[in-house]
């Protein structure tokens, strides 16, 4: 009796893995992105800057050990891949169908409160033949909500009864 077990070998990738990982590294190690991370999202842009996937996860699809996103198996290729981390919160990504017109901004003009922590990362990729592993990119954070505290110290003045001061940061 013989038992044949399907593999995967470099003639026939029909059983083997397919997909990606993405990691992710903080550029500054003051942020700790398996602290922080609530969502990711990733966009896979073609070498003509044109939207070829994207993909969007809760804190809970990630991989639990490093938090890392999975993405299933998208066509072989050359991607520029944009991480945009914690979008939506407090933040809105538009323009996504095309590279140059990818924007993330604020979803109002005033925050009462300190916004969630967004981080964006891009890297070029190169999606290719499976092999007998499942590949990992890994991709350096950066940090675009900064904590800005204001004092104001009044040199010699004394503000009139009543009076209020108001301060803003644009």
């Amino acid at each position: 009796m013989w038992l044949l077990l399907p593999g995967c070998t470099n003639e026939d990738y029909r059983y083997c893995p397919a997909g990606l990982y993405v990691a992710f590294v903080g550029n500054n190690p003051k942020h700790n992105y398996p602290e922080l991370v609530k969502r990711v999202s990733l966009y896979f842009y073609d070498g003509e800057g044109d939207l070829e996937a994207d993909f969007h996860y809760e804190r809970a699809d990630l991989r639990p050990q490093d938090l890392a996103a999975f993405v299933p198996q998208i066509p072989r290729g050359e991607y520029r891949l944009v991480a945009v981390v914690n979008c939506g919160i407090d933040t809105e990504t538009s323009g996504k169908e095309t590279y140059s017109t990818l924007m993330t901004k604020l979803k109002v003009d005033e925050l009462d409160r300190k916004p969630a922590d967004l981080f964006t990362a891009e890297k070029n990729v190169t999606v290719g033949v499976p092999g007998t592993e499942i590949p990992t990119e890994t991709l350096a954070l950066r940090k675009h909500t900064n904590d800005i505290t204001l004092k104001v110290r009044y040199d010699g003045y004394v503000a009139p009864a009543g009076a209020t001061l108001e301060a803003s940061l644009t």
